[in-house]
């Protein structure tokens, strides 16, 4: 039994280390970046650790108020009051089974305190090791949501990838993924709750930055190679926009994508979030009130929301793309005055 239990804590403390340290390692050993740079942080506060065994009721985000709560489908939900209405972000229940970390920190310079919430994904080897998401509130108290999986580390100044290289007093996160034999850096600027990646000189760089992955330590930048990944999770332009037809369920915990059929002003398209990542996030924009829903949240309650986009004909706006195919990070509904 001793040998047994000595067994079982030993993966348990393996299993550990194998998610939790790649977010570290990643950052220090393969950042195309110097000191300096990294040391150009955003300032940021420790709010709470959100517990999965304790909701925490509420947080005070500068002069708002988060409520949390559970609906009936089990949705984690933040709620809260702006100026021309209430707000509610749906989220899945695995914000409330494993531990996640709270912050707040202005990250698009508009004087009003944004909250964020990390929390890891369990995923090992070369898997995102973390899960980000931002709510930014503009002066008025309204939300704009931005979801994000990377490699983020965090020390007891917060979370160490979001910088300000430029000194304007805006957020860029640094976001780098593996393909094809490199690592890619990647900065996404925050403005008026929404995120821009950098493409060309910014800050004394070309970006993207590449960097060849060895096994050990490489900060060297490399010079142009072949095509990698054009992944695009920027929220500040739309790709194009139209009216939702129809859509098609899939069984989104085995990792099948659902399919869109949006009818723009010269073609219909079909779009298919990448349920892979849950970063999916639908928002349902109307006068009194602002609906945003994770992918990842019960299929219920998108659903719901789908139809009544559908019945109620609201414009869409669609945003962030994983691939050439349609593949957005993000769909916006808004409901005409």
């Amino acid at each position: 039994m001793f040998l047994i239990l000595l067994i079982s804590s030993s993966l348990l403390f393996v299993s550990l280390i194998s998610y939790s340290v790649p977010a570290l390692t990643f950052f220090d050993s393969h950042l195309p970046l110097s000191s300096a740079d990294t040391q150009k942080r955003i300032p940021m506060q420790h709010l709470a650790t959100l517990d999965p065994s304790k909701l925490i009721p509420s947080l005070k985000i500068g002069t708002r108020t988060v409520q949390l709560s559970t609906n009936s489908e089990e949705d984690l939900v933040l709620s809260g009051q702006a100026e021309q209405g209430s707000w509610s972000v749906k989220l899945n229940t695995i914000y409330a089974m494993l531990p996640s970390e709270l912050y707040k920190a202005d990250l698009d310079g508009n004087g009003q305190q944004d909250l964020i919430l990390l929390r890891p994904t369990a995923g090992n080897g070369l898997a995102p090791s973390q899960h980000l998401l931002v709510l930014s509130f503009d002066q008025q108290g309204q939300v704009t949501p931005w979801q994000v999986e990377g490699y983020f580390a965090t020390d007891k100044q917060g979370i160490v990838d979001f910088l300000d290289l430029n000194g304007n007093g805006r957020a860029e996160l640094v976001y780098m993924f593996y393909g094809n034999g490199y690592w890619q850096t990647n900065l996404y600027e925050a403005h008026l709750g929404k995120w821009q990646r950098i493409q060309g000189k910014f800050a004394g760089k070309s970006y993207p930055l590449l960097t060849r992955f060895t096994h050990k330590p490489n900060h060297k930048i490399a010079s142009k190679v072949r095509a990698l990944s054009t992944v695009d999770l920027s929220t500040n332009q739309a790709l194009f926009k139209g009216y939702l037809q129809s859509y098609r369920w899939a069984n989104v915990n085995q990792s099948e994508d659902i399919s869109l059929l949006l009818k723009t002003a010269k073609s219909t398209v079909n779009c298919q979030p990448v349920s892979w990542y849950s970063l999916f996030m639908l928002v349902v924009d109307e006068p009194k009130q602002r609906e945003i829903i994770s992918l990842a949240a019960s299929p219920k309650t998108m659903q719901t929301a789908l139809q009544k986009i559908i019945d109620q004909q609201y414009p869409l706006s669609v945003y962030g793309q994983r691939s050439t195919e349609c593949s957005p990070e993000q769909v916006w509904a808004k409901a005409q005055p």
